[in-house]
């Protein structure tokens, strides 16, 4: 059976870094080196708009593991929602209308921690994160 909506998380960046904690551990000892590991916190994923920008506000938090950090931001819902409330919009925009709401997240990401980037606009974000990395 296919699980739809919002996840409840009584804290959403304390309940990744759990999941996290065990799931490492169970790598581990299943023989899986930690150095292998890369987090990704799921945005987008079963979250809430302001669950998503509760975890990139705080992807620092998860800089203690000592591990990459990957961020999908590219064109997801949640920054449609917040370019209509922040814009006033009538409508939320369409994905590939999210561009540079993704790249103003992909910032905060980036700044916070995030390692790696996975995006629908390759070059586009490549040129950012160029710009970006040279302010670092």
């Amino acid at each position: 059976m296919m699980r739809t909506g919002v996840i409840k998380y009584k804290n959403v960046i304390q309940d990744i870094s759990i999941f996290f904690e065990k799931q490492i551990k169970i790598g581990i000892n299943k023989g899986v080196s930690k150095s292998r590991f890369i987090l990704d916190p799921g945005i987008g994923f079963g979250k809430a708009v302001e669950q998503n920008v509760e975890i990139i506000k705080n992807l620092s938090h998860f800089k203690k593991f000592s591990l990459a950090i990957l961020v999908g931001i590219s064109r997801k819902s949640h920054l449609g929602t917040v370019l209509k409330k922040n814009l006033n919009l009538e409508n939320i925009p369409g994905p590939n209308e999210r561009l540079e709401a993704g790249l103003a997240e992909t910032a905060v990401a980036v700044l916070n921690g995030a390692t790696i980037v996975r995006t629908h606009d390759i070059l586009k974000t490549k040129r950012f994160l160029a710009v970006l990395d040279n302010f670092l």
